[in-house]
């Protein structure tokens, strides 16, 4: 499931000498969330860099999640920018049970609440 959002808030210009490659924007962006979402009863793993953007785990009793987060390539550089969040099961299907998906569905609760609570972002609709 992902949604996508604008907002001004993040780093969509200065590229950091540790980055792999030109569109990994997002680091601030997961910190963000990760603080917004730190009453929510799930544990957050620190992010770490992919080459689209940054990931970072998330638990909640004994399930693991993933958080993806990154700029649609064609906002890079513009100040009011396109951003995308995606849960992930951090299961295979065939492991997949009724209170993972419960899990991913609350996860996804939190996400929106944390988007909905800041009013410099526009949010769009979840997407499977």
């Amino acid at each position: 499931m992902q949604i996508s959002f604008y907002t001004t808030l993040f780093e969509t210009e200065k590229i950091e000498s540790d980055f792999i490659n030109k569109r990994c924007f997002g680091k601030d962006l997961a910190t963000w969330l990760i603080g917004a979402m730190s009453e929510s009863g799930f544990s957050f793993g620190a992010p770490y860099q992919e080459d689209w953007g940054w990931e970072f785990e998330v638990e909640k009793c004994g399930e693991k999640y993933f958080i993806h987060v990154g700029i649609a390539s064609y906002s890079i550089g513009r100040e009011n920018a396109e951003w995308i969040v995606a849960v992930e099961s951090g299961r295979r299907w065939f492991e997949f049970s009724k209170s993972k998906a419960e899990g991913a569905i609350e996860l996804c609760q939190e996400i929106d609440r944390a988007l909905d609570g800041e009013p410099q972002i526009s949010k769009g609709e979840w997407e499977d």
